[in-house]
């Protein structure tokens, strides 16, 4: 019996030895704001919202034969969304409202290369995947009255997708992915719970073919997303 689990070690590590890691992820950042001014009434009223996001998904894949690759994946998400409201009315307070959202995720994925053309090659990926997360609000008073806090939801998901997409071999160790997601069939099942309420809302999401919105200038970012990978090898010491 001895002498079988060595054997089963040994050809482990002498696998391990030599195996190709891929180290990678995505990083996506984002930033809006605009300038509203109501001034149909006596007191004219200001608006100033300011959206800030940024997401990053790191993975590690493992490339077990030149046509197929697998790993694990992690993602974090943040936004943040913040509005100035200011008037010339003396009786309304002016005040400062932020909205943020914490979504974390983690799943496996899977990619098979259908054809290599030099430096590029074609593939198809299939995620999976969960994620949670919450949003709170927040108000802020000028005049120095007490701020206003809320736990206004808690999410919980499920994903699944396959995504085709062109990754580029800048050398043996570095290459680049673009994942084309307009044109993926994807599937999503969002939980949203309110903690100060007995409810929730279960939003089942399928989608199949292109995104004609996905493909105008506002939402390209959607549309394509490139991530950055890092080849490397765990070689056995002589």
């Amino acid at each position: 019996m001895k002498k079988v689990l060595l054997t089963i070690a040994a050809v482990a590590f002498a696998f391990a030895a030599n195996a190709q890691f891929i180290l990678g992820g995505d990083l996506g950042f984002n930033r809006s704001s605009s300038y509203l001014v109501d001034d149909g009434d006596k007191y004219a009223s200001t608006f100033t919202p300011t959206d800030f996001g940024f997401s990053i998904s790191p993975r590690l894949g493992y490339q077990f034969t030149e046509k197929i690759q697998a790993g694990l994946m992690l993602g974090y998400d943040y936004t943040l969304s913040v509005t100035k409201t200011s008037t010339t009315d003396p009786t309304e307070l002016r005040s400062t409202d932020r909205d943020w959202t914490n979504m974390f995720g983690v799943g496996v994925y899977g990619r098979y290369n259908c054809f290599a053309m030099g430096k590029f090659t074609v593939f198809g990926q299939l995620n999976l995947g969960i994620g949670f997360g919450n949003n709170k609000t927040k108000t802020t008073f000028e005049n120095g009255a007490p701020d206003v806090k809320n736990d206004v939801s808690k999410t919980f998901a499920f994903y699944g997708e396959i995504v085709p997409g062109i990754n580029y071999a800048l050398n043996e160790n570095i290459s680049f992915d673009i994942y084309l997601n307009f044109i993926a069939l994807n599937y999503s099942m969002i939980k949203v719970s309110d903690p100060n309420i007995d409810m929730a809302l279960v939003n089942h999401d399928w989608n199949l073919g292109a995104n004609i919105d996905g493909i105008s200038i506002d939402g390209l970012t959607n549309a394509i997303t490139i991530g950055f990978n890092w080849h490397f090898a765990c070689h056995k010491a002589e």
